[in-house]
């Protein structure tokens, strides 16, 4: 429960403020009952696993469903740097964000995120433009699309 908070902690205030609040997931654009003032419709297209739960609220969804733990991906950075916010000052982040994308700055990439082990709430620690008002990752569909779901075990300690 500590990562979940410690990944809150680095979101934009915008999702901070939904961490509790009831979210309906629907990948398919249907229509929600809005009910309750705490209930949220996310209606947008992204991939959805299966295994997530249609209705839940966003601390649930990244503590029992999003794999906090995964190291991001090129791709990953690469949709992160079209996250950062407008302003001139974050444009030094984008640019950091695409060559960790790119194949040419492989080096860059192995030494940041595959030997230090950064996870998902470090990077978003370390790149500041990405949890400012305003950015693109405020968007929860974006949030969504970008985790992995947490995969099941492979093996079995029970004999």
């Amino acid at each position: 429960l500590s990562e979940v908070n410690r990944f809150l902690s680095v979101l934009p205030v915008e999702l901070q403020a939904m961490a509790d609040h009831v979210i309906f997931i629907q990948p398919n654009n249907k229509s929600t009952d809005q009910s309750h003032p705490k209930e949220r419709s996310v209606v947008d297209s992204f991939v959805c696993y299966p295994q997530w739960p249609r209705k839940c609220t966003l601390r649930g969804w990244l503590t029992y469903c999003a794999d906090l733990q995964a190291l991001p991906e090129r791709e990953d950075l690469w949709a992160l740097s079209h996250c950062c916010t407008s302003d001139a000052a974050a444009q030094p982040q984008r640019d950091k964000l695409r060559q960790l994308s790119e194949t040419t700055g492989s080096a860059l990439y192995t030494d940041y995120i595959l030997r230090q082990k950064r996870n998902w709430a470090d990077v978003l620690y370390d790149f500041d433009a990405l949890h400012a008002p305003g950015s693109g990752l405020s968007s929860l569909p974006i949030l969504l699309s970008l985790l992995s779901p947490m995969r099941p075990r492979e093996f079995s300690i029970a004999r």
